[in-house]
């Protein structure tokens, strides 16, 4: 017995079905398909239950392997089926019974889901991820900060005991400087990036051992475009990162991907 992995809906009259059909699903062995309605399309594909049921399906995501394979077929999948039509993505692992459980499901969100698709028509997600060099940071401040840069000149004609307590005011103002340094820059490229978006979307921040970066990750941002205005977005990352550059800050952007964050 098989069940139906469900990846997006689509809009059936921007789509040549003939686009997509040779297209693998999560399980190889099985070609996407597209289940209709009233227009409207929901790209699946068959999994084995065996695989895919309940129990199955928690123990299996377990394994981190297996995940991100899955994960990434399932991007793969939506994101071709973007290039060819409007879709409407639904998150990783929506598994139905049978044919029959996906149409009663379309029926009762056909409303949401036909608004959804016209609303996205057009539109793409692309994301920037904003890092701070921490030790570069640092050392901009204490070499150009007017405050810190008199702190530390008074060390000079203070007494040890009086040197070890304004080291320790030093070190605390500038921490605390590094980190305002960082979220005033983040919200900085936040705000002017979401004046280019349709919308705009804070994610969660990722630390050094997820990342497997030296540097601080300080902003996570998803950002809904007019297609017509990707090179434009584009544009404006490159020129902040020039600005701020150095100061120990660099962006990656990511996309055109299907609008995750905005379903």
């Amino acid at each position: 017995m098989n069940y139906l992995y469900l990846y997006c809906f689509t809009c059936l009259k921007e789509l040549n079905l003939s686009d997509i059909l040779n297209i693998p699903g999560l399980d190889r062995d099985y070609n996407i398909e597209v289940i209709s309605l009233g227009g409207l399309g929901a790209v699946i594909s068959p999994v084995k239950e065996k695989e895919f049921n309940q129990e199955a399906f928690q123990e299996k995501i377990k394994n981190l392997e297996w995940l991100q394979e899955k994960v990434l077929a399932h991007q793969g999948v939506t994101g071709l089926v973007m290039e060819k039509a409007t879709v409407l993505p639904v998150k990783f692992g929506n598994v139905f019974c049978s044919e029959k459980n996906i149409i009663n499901y379309m029926k009762e969100e056909y409303n949401r889901i036909s608004s959804k698709l016209s609303f996205l028509k057009g539109k793409t997600e692309a994301g920037i991820k904003l890092y701070s060099d921490r030790e570069r940071l640092r050392k901009t401040i204490m070499e150009h900060d007017d405050e810190l840069v008199k702190l530390i000149k008074e060390i000079e004609h203070k007494s040890k005991g009086q040197k070890f307590l304004l080291q320790k005011r030093i070190e605390k103002n500038l921490i605390q400087k590094i980190e305002n340094s960082s979220n005033q820059t983040a919200q900085l490229f936040h705000n002017h990036l979401s004046k280019i978006a349709v919308k705009a979307s804070l994610n969660k921040l990722f630390n050094r051992e997820i990342t497997g970066k030296k540097e601080d990750m300080v902003l996570n941002g998803a950002y809904l475009l007019e297609m017509d205005r990707i090179n434009e977005f584009k544009k404006n990352i490159e020129d902040l990162e020039k600005e701020y550059n150095s100061y120990g800050f660099y962006a990656e952007f990511s996309g055109p991907w299907p609008p995750y964050n905005f379903t």
